[in-house]
């Protein structure tokens, strides 16, 4: 027996239903499970150019105290401008801070 393109294409048009919702269906288990899977992680490094942050002092002359960059009211607006479905603690007690 001979198999045309047309034959395939019947075929395929006769199974039509069956295939867009396998399709559908495999497309919204990948979407879920990306969702429910996806992880992000991100460093920052900052740095001053300013003289006085060796001899740790803020650019405004006040000593240098890292954690304000944790603090609730910086996390806040973070949280606020970022449209995050996140807390402050839940934010502070994943951030890690080091010096270099």
């Amino acid at each position: 027996m001979n198999i045309t393109i047309w034959h395939i294409f019947k075929y395929l048009y006769k199974w039509k239903f069956v295939i867009i919702a396998a399709v559908l269906l495999s497309y919204f288990a990948a979407f879920c499970y990306v969702n429910n899977h996806q992880t992000y992680n991100a460093q920052v490094i900052i740095e001053f150019n300013d003289d006085c942050i060796s001899e740790g002092k803020a650019p405004d002359g006040k000593d240098f105290e890292p954690y304000e960059i944790v603090s609730p009211n910086v996390l806040t607006n973070v949280i606020k401008e970022l449209s995050l479905k996140k807390t402050v603690n839940s934010i502070r007690s994943r951030v890690k801070i080091d010096s270099i």
